[in-house]
């Protein structure tokens, strides 16, 4: 059985060849300048009218392209889906600066998988609190306000849902509505898409 020598592969082919090697080879600088290392990874793309999409890892930097942020006056809101052990959950959270303040207000989450939409109860947020290596939570019910109460630069308030226990490939979250330093603010419709591929993820970051 013969191999097949550059020579005798299409042009199209040995091109593809070398800039496959070229992107492997700057991965692999990459890694040995930074610390991190490539794995292959699913995950849920996000999209929607008015959102950036950031990285997962080390300020939206690194690892996969999973984070939906919507940016408004000294908040941030941010949206994120992934899948563990079968089951898949959506994340929000609100990173706080200033004096700003957020309200999520008695209302449910509406959630399209398989063209099957669910309604989600939301029963209140955490605020995330980090003293060195130790971590604790403060529960904030629907309808109070979430605002910073340390002098730190940002402080974070987050939950999870439990969306699927099925296996999906598309995600839709419909618009929800948020009370933002006294505002009404409305988030779009958001939708997660799952995908593969190759990312750097850090082994310090």
């Amino acid at each position: 059985m013969r191999g097949i020598s550059l020579r005798s592969a299409p042009v199209g082919g040995v091109r593809l060849l070398e800039n496959t090697i070229k992107l492997i080879v700057i991965l692999l600088m990459t890694c040995a300048l930074s610390s991190c290392v490539v794995l292959h990874e699913e995950y849920f793309f996000p999209q929607a009218i008015g959102g950036k999409v950031e990285k997962q890892w080390c300020r939206g930097q690194v690892g996969v392209d999973n984070q939906l942020i919507f940016s408004f006056e000294d908040v941030e809101v941010n949206m994120d889906v992934w899948e563990y052990q079968g089951i898949t959950r959506l994340g929000i959270s609100f990173k706080l600066q200033s004096k700003a303040e957020v309200i999520w207000p008695q209302q449910p989450l509406l959630v399209t998988t398989n063209e099957t939409q669910k309604s989600i109860e939301v029963a209140s947020f955490r605020r995330l609190i980090r003293q060195g290596n130790d971590s604790t939570s403060e529960t904030y019910l629907v309808g109070t306000i979430m605002k910073k109460k340390n002098n730190l630069d940002k402080e974070n308030f987050y939950e999870s849902f439990i969306v699927s226990t099925d296996n999906v490939e598309v995600i839709e979250v419909s618009a929800f509505s948020l009370t933002i330093n006294g505002k009404t603010e409305q988030i779009p419709q958001s939708v997660f898409s799952k995908r593969s591929g190759l990312f750097l993820h850090p082994l310090n970051c």
